[in-house]
């Protein structure tokens, strides 16, 4: 338990503690450093309603850590790169003040099942600004259901690489949505995503890049991908997004 609101807390204090089960930290915090807790055996923590940043691996290989709740930090902008990589989260609640998921974010996280982005994440997430960045949830195996806000203006490059069991995608409010742009790879290795509905009704669509739903070889798959309309919105198709000479393909449908 750490009581001075004061306290300048470094990173990887607590790094490699695998016997340390809980943490209490006091308000007037303003972030969680860097590896603070990495590789620790917490299995909850209560950050304060001050924490603004949750630094690079803060929770990197926390395996007892199953939920947090951060809907109480009101100030709580970015999660940075590998924050909570190869944890043990299966439920997170984000505030609504949250604006940016950096790279690798929730990289491994095998328990997450389904993942609700709040309507404050706006943005490219190309690493110049606000959104989400490059492989966020690369590697959740099990995670089956994602909503997004309508503000997010591109899924950045392999976002949701290998989550295999990823059966649906949401856009919320889509008819205001803002996303202009689906990178490569963005979905690579969703075998099970059958259809790219989300993708309907998007006024701003204009470009789906290389690869971005190529199904992996390492699932035999009798799928059946349908490609959403998206006439007179979709301006660029790029090479191989459903790439056939490397990937199997369950594509039979294109609309």
């Amino acid at each position: 338990t750490i009581t001075n609101p004061k306290i300048i807390l470094g990173a990887s204090v607590f790094e490699s503690c695998e016997n340390l089960k809980t943490v209490n930290l006091p308000e007037g915090i303003t972030e969680i450093p860097a590896s603070f807790l990495a590789q620790t055996g917490i299995t909850s923590i209560k950050v304060p309603s001050t924490v603004k940043v949750i630094k690079q691996s803060a929770f990197n290989l926390t395996l007892n850590l199953k939920e947090i709740d951060l809907t109480g930090c009101s100030g709580l902008t970015t999660l940075e790169s590998s924050a909570f990589a190869q944890s043990g989260i299966e439920t997170i609640k984000f505030p609504n003040s949250l604006t940016t998921i950096k790279s690798n974010c929730f990289d491994t996280c095998t328990g997450l099942k389904e993942i609700t982005i709040p309507d404050s994440v706006q943005g490219k997430g190309d690493g110049t600004g606000t959104g989400i960045e490059e492989l966020a949830f690369w590697r959740c195996y099990n995670l089956k259901k994602v909503s997004l806000p309508a503000g997010i203006s591109a899924l950045q490059k392999e976002l949701f690489n290998d989550c295999w069991n990823l059966q649906e995608v949401e856009i919320r409010n889509s008819a205001t949505s803002v996303l202009e742009s689906i990178e490569a790879n963005a979905f690579i290795g969703c075998n099970s995503l059958s259809n790219t509905n989300f993708l309907r009704d998007l006024p701003n669509l204009k470009r789906i890049e290389d690869g971005a739903f190529s199904y992996r070889r390492y699932k035999s798959t009798e799928d059946n991908l349908k490609f959403a309309n998206v006439t007179g919105i979709l301006c660029k198709l790029d090479n191989d997004i459903f790439n056939e000479e490397q990937y199997s393909l369950g594509l039979r449908s294109i609309t």
